[in-house]
């Protein structure tokens, strides 16, 4: 498969957020790459991080993303005026079960292949890349169930099963 590329800008408003997400998903779709529920999902979960992040801490007025696919590889960069490095998860560190921020950043290292960022002229590029090989359905699933039992007996500091459910006596 040939690469395609986009690049696009947004201003610097929360409700574009859904715009980009949208915007990518098309582009992606467009040059013949299938997206199933579940990578349609992880790439407007990373996207919405990315282009939220911009978002939130930078004060220029405009953000860049760009989105490229090339071979089975979708990379996904979103360039802001912020040049300091974004704060990425070290193994073993994770966000407290009630903090308000910092669980974004642990999801596109969970969820992406590779990711990462670079300086930019305008101040920096965070990037993730998705690879669109398929394993068969019933072992990606098992994979993603996994993930996310890892990530949730990490995050949850107590036995979900020993919580009453709404509704029940203590």
């Amino acid at each position: 498969m040939p690469a395609h590329q986009i690049e696009f800008l947004l201003t610097r408003r929360p409700r574009l957020v859904a715009v980009a997400r949208h915007r990518v998903a098309t582009h992606v779709q467009s040059w013949g790459q299938p997206l199933d529920d579940e990578l349609r999902g992880t790439l407007d979960l990373l996207v919405s991080e990315l282009v939220t992040n911009a978002v939130v801490h930078t004060t220029g007025a405009m953000i860049t993303v760009q989105v490229r696919l090339e071979e089975q590889r979708l990379r996904v960069e979103v360039e802001d005026d912020n040049a300091t490095a974004p704060p990425w998860p070290a193994d073993g560190d994770r966000a407290a079960w009630d903090a308000e921020q910092g669980r974004g950043l642990q999801l596109v290292a969970v969820l992406a292949a590779r990711y990462g960022w670079y300086p930019s002229p305008r101040g920096k590029r965070v990037w993730f890349e998705l690879s669109l090989n398929k394993p068969s359905p019933v072992r990606r699933r098992e994979a993603s169930i996994r993930r996310a039992a890892r990530k949730v007996r990490r995050i949850v500091p107590w036995s979900i099963a020993t919580l009453p459910l709404a509704g029940q006596a203590a």
